[in-house]
């Protein structure tokens, strides 16, 4: 189980999709440069543009192989993050699509943190529910595939090799 929170899924989206804040307040100006800069040479890692790095932006996509995951994935993000939420929602898009088990969690008025305490309440809430709902299914299909074949208890470690 997975728990994604303001996440970059689309390194293509990213390299030029605006802000919010560029769309909220376009008189302070676009910044095409930070989020090109991040794509290309901060945490994106693609050394270039789309059409020069094609290979590391479809490898640092995880939207565009969102038809292999089959893990539940939480997806959390809020309006006002530099982290746009359709990064959140494409993929979510995919997964429910593919009837995947997939949750989108948006927090309006949330930047790339939460602020509000009770969102943060809320945020701990939805992703420890979240992981209870995940994980018990998952412990629930290890235990009826190992009721036939117990899987061996551990060896203790032998003496120490000089």
């Amino acid at each position: 189980s997975y728990v994604v929170w303001s996440a970059v899924t689309d390194l293509y989206g990213a390299w030029g999709e605006f802000d919010p804040v560029s769309r909220a307040v376009p008189e302070e100006g676009l910044s095409l440069q930070a989020q090109m800069g991040w794509v290309e040479s901060g945490q994106g890692e693609t050394g270039g543009s789309p059409s020069r790095a094609r290979d590391r932006f479809e490898a640092g996509s995880p939207y565009l192989q969102a038809q292999d995951i089959r893990s539940p994935v939480l997806l959390i993000t809020g309006d006002r993050d530099f982290v746009p939420m359709s990064q959140s929602e494409r993929i979510f898009t995919v997964l429910h699509r593919q009837g995947r088990p997939a949750r989108l969690v948006t927090y309006w008025g949330e930047g790339h943190f939460n602020w509000s305490p009770a969102n943060i309440r809320d945020l701990y809430r939805q992703i420890l529910s979240w992981l209870d709902e995940t994980l018990a299914e998952d412990a629930a299909v290890m235990t009826r595939s190992t009721d036939a074949s117990p899987i061996p208890a551990p060896r203790p470690p032998g003496p120490p090799r000089s």
